[in-house]
């Protein structure tokens, strides 16, 4: 990829308060300037090119907590109709019941459409979408982790599988599909279509060999599915016997290559702390790998490095 050097000297820096416990996880550029999409209380606000506040939206379900993205970058989407999309979640106020919903967006930011399409009555939170895509033929797919089997059945101990929904223009579903294994945690945080298939990004616990009690090795994980969402293949990746964190991003290379990756588990402190070193890793499209990276600096800070030496490739 060649050597870069990035300058880290802000351009400008600018606070913004949606609300408590709120964070800017999508900037879209306009020709009006930026918009950043918050988290909690699902706030959209409006900047100039000096990111001077233009105006701010928030599409809560008072009085229950909702948000988009949890996160995860790139969480809203610009349709060909020139609407934007995005994934959600709304859960009460003590993280029993959890529903999942698509919101759509007029091009101004005002709400078109708001359609539930799961709900979870007993679980803790398990139920959820963290990211979504539009994919090439517009239709729309949810990405996150559900708390039922394929037969409505809960899984065991609260356990999770990984969630893809693809869904219509109107939020209708057409494809549920659940990826993991059903003795431990398995959860999608993102993905991305490439040719005739979704490549999905997230965690699992269910890698780690012989199922031993109390040992929650979490590794990185990646399922490449065809574009009906049936898979095709996963892989785990990671220290083989240490905990890594898990895959959260994922950008899409030349010659069909995917870099992705967060922290890698490198060591435990003797005073029992975990420690991590932020990784990025190059998966060719059989999800072999071709090439991994370590840095010094933080993990959202090698987001910010990839970007920049992407953008300059």
């Amino acid at each position: 990829m060649g050597s870069y050097t990035i300058a880290q000297q802000p351009y400008l820096n600018k606070t913004f308060v949606f609300d408590n416990n709120n964070y800017i996880h999508t900037i879209i550029p306009t020709d009006s300037g930026y918009i950043l999409g918050g988290c909690y209380r699902n706030a959209i606000t409006l900047v100039d090119s000096t990111a001077n506040e233009k105006w701010t939206k928030s599409y809560s379900f008072s009085p229950l907590s909702s948000w988009i993205g949890d996160g995860s970058p790139n969480a809203i989407h610009k349709t060909g109709s020139g609407n934007y999309i995005a994934g959600g979640t709304i859960q009460n106020g003590i993280a029993t019941i959890n529903k999942v919903y698509l919101i759509k967006y007029s091009n101004t930011f005002d709400t078109v459409l708001t359609k539930i399409i799961l709900s979870d009555v007993t679980c803790d939170g398990c139920l959820n979408v963290i990211n979504s895509f539009i994919n090439t033929l517009g239709k729309y797919i949810l990405i996150g982790a559900d708390s039922k089997d394929s037969t409505g059945n809960y899984f065991q101990n609260k356990y999770e599988n990984g969630l893809l929904l693809k869904l219509d223009t109107n939020g209708t579903t057409i494809n549920h599909k659940l990826f993991g294994s059903t003795i431990d945690h398995d959860w999608l945080n993102t993905g991305l279509q490439m040719g005739n298939n979704y490549y999905l990004f997230g965690g699992t616990y269910s890698y780690a060999s012989g199922g031993v009690v109390g040992f929650d090795r979490l590794d990185g994980w990646v399922v490449k599915t065809d574009l009906q969402g049936n898979e095709i293949l996963s892989a785990a990746f990671g220290n083989p016997v240490l905990s890594d964190r898990e895959f959260t991003y994922a950008l899409m290379l030349p010659n069909n290559r995917i870099i992705t990756g967060r922290d890698k588990g490198i060591a435990i402190h003797s005073s029992g702390f975990r420690m991590y070193q932020p990784w990025a890793i190059i998966l060719n499209n059989d999800l072999s790998v071709f090439k991994e990276f370590y840095f010094k600096n933080t993990f959202h800070q090698v987001i910010h490095y990839l970007t920049a030496i992407l953008n300059k490739q």
